[in-house]
């Protein structure tokens, strides 16, 4: 639940899925920096998780190397997600420090 003023709102099960995403961030950016080539700020992934939390599908949304693929999968896939009600997909981009 988040404080919002004197309201309280409850996360969307989206928005609680973006912000459980962030957790796997650092693990993004070594995979941006070992197989991503050019690629230094950012990193756009469409990701399906089902209602029990679990990644089943990463999309990357540029062309890239099936070694970036795979290694950004594996990292997303690496922990559970919060549960929700159905299935979820979601467009999540990863900004990683420059320099």
């Amino acid at each position: 639940m988040v404080r919002h003023g004197l309201r309280d709102r409850t996360l969307s099960s989206a928005d609680a899925l973006r912000r459980d995403l962030g957790s796997v961030r650092s693990a993004v950016e070594v995979c941006a920096a070992r197989h991503g080539g050019n690629l230094v700020a950012e990193l756009a992934v469409r990701v399906q998780v089902s209602a029990d939390g679990v990644g089943e599908r990463v999309t990357l949304s540029e062309p890239s190397s099936p070694a970036l693929i795979t290694c950004v999968t594996r990292a997303i896939q690496s922990r559970r997600y919060t549960p929700g009600p159905a299935a979820e997909t979601v467009r999540h981009v990863f900004r990683f420090r420059q320099g």
